[in-house]
């Protein structure tokens, strides 16, 4: 059996603990993760890697969280039933020692089911996801990109009402990386609305490392392997989507030159392209993604007492999600904002 890849990626979570937030919008507290000042929130991080727990552990800390640690399921599983009071929230990594991290949920879940559960691994193989999905996985960040999704896939994914999450188009940032380093031509930035900061233009367009003896051959196993596996991610993408699987668009920002804002253009694209229709890429943008962050009575879609968050953009993009390139003005919690307030200053 090969050894599954990993790949970087990013976490948000939110628990039932949390009750306040510092941002004045009375909507963004959904979406920040912020603990009471009185610590109350318990969560425990658990990964068999000690530089792993520590970061998680500064991170979580740093914004009022009270944070235990343990180095794989077992050690895990005996802190939270020894825990008093009792932990709130498990972040886990998948592949440990001693007892993994698909088996630790399924006991926690069994033995303490009023914890939740947040998974944290990079793990994009087929089976490693339908292992998270019979532990109850609902939330999957990137494609399964080494083999067709299979019926089990599918089954569980529904029932368990998955969210699923493709970033297509991650992949070529690394790409384009590389070659940038080989051929030192700055890469272009996709950004149509000018949105991206001086700054992270500056890096871009700087100076790249000198190639080692190894940047040819790596540019071109980076070229095969992102080839092949959106050739699968885009497979898997139309056959998730026509079972009725929830689909949340996202695009991994952070990642070598996928920017922050604009990256959401060229993902929404893919998707288009890989045989969802523009409304259901549209519908991703908006109640996927509500739904994934768990605001979809608030946000996602235009209806009575919801967020009558929305864009005015120069094409139809139901036609074409191309279209929302165009973009002319965003309405956000009753103020319209016209494209030109939302470019940053000129310096």
């Amino acid at each position: 059996m090969r050894r599954p890849r990993k790949r970087a990626g990013a976490l948000a979570i939110a628990t039932g603990c949390q009750q306040i937030s510092t941002t004045p919008d009375p909507l963004a507290k959904r979406f920040v993760v912020t603990a009471p000042s009185s610590g109350s929130c318990r969560i425990l991080v658990v990964d068999d890697e000690p530089v792993v727990r520590r970061f998680a552990t500064r991170v979580l800390e740093a914004e009022g969280f009270l944070v235990s640690q343990a180095a794989d399921g077992a050690e895990a599983l005996r802190l939270l039933r020894e825990a008093v009071p009792a932990v709130d929230a498990v972040v886990s990594d998948i592949v440990m020692p001693r007892l993994n991290g698909v088996e630790a949920i399924r006991q926690i879940k069994r033995d303490v089911p009023s914890t939740e559960v947040v998974v944290l691994s990079v793990h994009d193989s087929e089976a490693y996801v339908v292992q998270a999905l019979r532990a109850g996985a609902r939330m999957l960040v990137h494609s399964v990109d080494d083999a067709e999704v299979d019926d089990e896939f599918l089954a569980l994914a529904k029932k368990n009402g998955t969210v699923y999450c493709p970033t297509l188009t991650v992949l070529d940032g690394y790409v384009r990386l590389n070659r940038w380093v080989l051929d030192g031509k700055p890469p272009a930035v996709d950004d149509p609305n000018g949105c991206v900061d001086a700054e992270t233009r500056a890096k871009i367009a700087s100076v790249p490392p000198s190639p080692g003896a190894e940047a040819a051959a790596k540019l071109q196993r980076f070229e095969g392997y992102s080839a092949a596996a959106s050739k699968t991610m885009a497979a898997n993408l139309r056959k998730i989507s026509a079972a009725g699987i929830p689909v949340a668009m996202g695009t991994d920002a952070g990642n070598p030159l996928t920017l922050h804002g604009p990256s959401v253009y060229a993902e929404m694209e893919a998707m288009q392209a890989a045989g969802m229709t523009p409304m259901d890429v549209i519908v991703a943008a908006s109640r996927g993604g509500a739904r994934a962050m768990g605001v979809e009575k608030e946000a996602g879609t235009l209806e009575r007492g919801k967020a009558a968050d929305l864009i005015v953009v120069g094409g139809d993009p139901t036609k074409d999600v191309a279209n929302l390139r165009k973009l002319r003005y965003v309405v956000r919690a009753g103020m319209i904002h016209p494209i030109e307030e939302l470019r940053p200053p000129a310096h």
